[in-house]
């Protein structure tokens, strides 16, 4: 039977609903909501059943991926990704049209929606008022969501080039498990943990979540899920927000 890489073959996608927990079939994008995920039976190569917090830490170190032998099953294995793995997935990536993805329910464009005060990973304050006046770009996550580490090499470039823009992770991990993540993972954006009420203060229900906003407080751009090629309307979005007066 033909197995179905969940993490990165991006031929499906479930687009999560948080309320009822259903997942759709989507061409090109995938959202997972965190929930779904620990609800998953999960098997390493012996067919042992591993609790959620051993594939949990295996998926956060990265070079692993879940895979399944059909669209809806509720049981995958754990497999650490090989070489051919990896090409294959970089050969898929760079085949696949740019997609502009639906904006986030949570994050409508053209309207202001109020940003809560947190603390990142190493103990400061993230006060959004006094960030007023910049552009800021957010990213809501999770370290098991496979989608969320797919683009993060992509939101790091983003970072790079664009020095003085505020980039900003909201994660629903906490604090010790995201500065782990990040000792094998680097993600570049100044990161908040264990967001998981502030996440449903937002209205989040699907990841990743990509967000820009601009020096005005205006979302500009949202989006819900990921998709190849996707990162391009992101990066244009963040180019035409940092152009404006």
């Amino acid at each position: 039977m033909r197995k179905i890489v969940l993490l990165i073959t991006l031929t499906f996608a479930a687009i999560t609903d948080a309320a009822a927990q259903q997942e759709t079939v989507s061409t090109k994008v995938v959202a997972v909501s965190q929930t779904t995920m620990e609800q998953k039976i999960v098997k390493d190569s012996t067919g042992a059943i591993l609790p959620y917090a051993q594939w949990h830490q295996m998926m956060a170190g990265g070079g692993y991926m879940l895979r399944s032998k059909g669209y809806n099953t509720d049981s995958m294995t754990i497999v650490k990704m090989s070489a051919a793995d990896i090409a294959a997935r970089n050969s898929r990536r760079s085949a696949m049209p740019a997609i502009m993805l639906p904006p986030s329910p949570a994050f409508p464009i053209g309207e202001k929606k109020e940003l809560f005060n947190a603390k990142d990973v190493d103990g400061k304050k993230v006060d959004f008022k006094a960030l007023a006046g910049k552009v800021i770009v957010l990213n809501f996550w999770f370290i098991n969501c496979p989608p969320c580490k797919e683009e993060i090499p992509e939101l790091n470039k983003l970072v790079a080039d664009n020095p003085d823009v505020v980039f900003i992770g909201i994660g629903l991990d906490l604090k010790y498990e995201i500065k782990d993540f990040l000792k094998a993972t680097p993600f570049n954006y100044r990161q908040i943990y264990d967001a998981r009420e502030d996440c449903t203060r937002y209205g989040i229900n699907s990841y990743p979540t990509n967000v820009v906003i601009d020096k005005k407080g205006v979302t500009r751009y949202s989006s819900s899920g990921f998709g190849e090629g996707a990162l391009t309307y992101l990066k244009k979005t963040i180019e035409e927000v940092k152009a404006e007066n």
